[in-house]
């Protein structure tokens, strides 16, 4: 069994090249270069189809900032979902409910938990102290 060649797109530019100028057959240029002749009639097509980009810088330019686009685009929404789990974390129940305890609740659960407003930006920063370590239980305190 053959191995499969790779070729250089500067090889296939050439062979493309001299197809598309007709000066010798296809099957000529197959015997020349050494390729199967259906392989240089795809290189022909395919730079004949592709020759009109080569025109059109303004295309070249927009295909660029759209790719950027997408990426800035894709690591907002990354961060937004980061941020948006981070907050239903933070939704706990108000003290002394049925609900104020460490057990995992479900995400419906977790989407029907109502936000509490106002809550002190320094107090996310302070570990939970659990119940039969200092303080109250379920209180924050400061190392």
């Amino acid at each position: 069994m053959r191995t499969r060649r790779r070729f250089a797109a500067e090889f296939k530019a050439k062979v493309a090249l001299e197809a598309i100028q007709g000066h010798q057959r296809v099957a000529e240029l197959a015997t020349k270069h050494g390729v199967h002749p259906t392989q240089i009639a795809a290189w022909k097509r395919e730079a004949v189809e592709k020759l009109a980009q080569v025109f059109d810088e303004k295309g070249l330019d927009r295909e660029k900032r759209r790719d950027g686009e997408i990426v800035r685009l894709h690591a907002n929404i990354g961060q937004l979902v980061v941020e948006r789990d981070f907050c239903r974390r933070l939704s706990v129940a108000e003290p002394g409910s049925e609900e104020d305890d460490d057990r995992p609740r479900s995400s419906t659960a977790l989407d029907r938990a109502p936000v509490r407003a106002g809550v002190d930006l320094a107090l996310l920063v302070l570990p939970r102290v659990h119940a039969g370590e200092r303080g109250e239980p379920g209180s924050y305190e400061a190392d």
